[in-house]
């Protein structure tokens, strides 16, 4: 009876293997987790990006004016559909007449750094800025300086293409 058994070159093999799978596996498992968390500053402004960029997303994709909440006092960002005029029923009067409808909120950040709006900015600013994003993919211009202790990031809304720009001002 003859016994048949694994060559080495067969165990270096599979080892090989397991180690790439297990290379690969071991990272990834850990920032789902959780384990690997982001600098405050940096989450905040990937924060700003981001939903920057998903309202520049859901205002093409959903041929909608999507409308993104900025608030410099409590340095929260918000996503939302933005207000428009609807056509319904006037009970009192029982004529069909416009009207308003209220965005919807679809997501909120509160930062974990500071925020500063810079533009737009009148005199009668008051910490809040309603940034709109269009279905033609162009946008209002805004600037935000996002910053703490570790460093000053700002973030320029292009009104054309209505993407974000992000700049280190440290490397300028």
């Amino acid at each position: 009876m003859k016994t048949r058994a694994f060559t080495i070159v067969e165990i270096m093999i599979v080892l090989a293997i397991g180690a790439i799978f297990l290379g690969v596996s071991i990272p990834a498992f850990r920032s789902m987790a959780g384990w690997k968390k982001k600098a405050p500053l940096i989450e905040a402004v990937e924060n700003v990006e981001d939903v920057c960029r998903k309202a520049r997303t859901e205002a093409i994709l959903g041929r909608r004016v999507m409308e993104v909440y900025l608030n410099d006092v409590e340095d929260v960002v918000a996503l939302s559909t933005a207000p428009r005029a609807v056509m319904g029923m006037d009970y009192d009067t029982g004529a069909e007449t416009r009207q308003a409808q209220a965005g919807k909120e679809m997501g909120r950040f509160e930062l974990t750094a500071d925020m500063e709006i810079i533009a737009p900015r009148s005199d009668e600013f008051d910490g809040e800025l309603r940034l709109r994003f269009y279905p033609n993919g162009t946008a209002e211009a805004a600037e935000v300086k996002v910053f703490d202790g570790t460093g000053n990031y700002r973030l320029a809304i292009d009104p054309v293409t209505g993407q974000t720009m992000v700049e280190n001002e440290e490397d300028l």
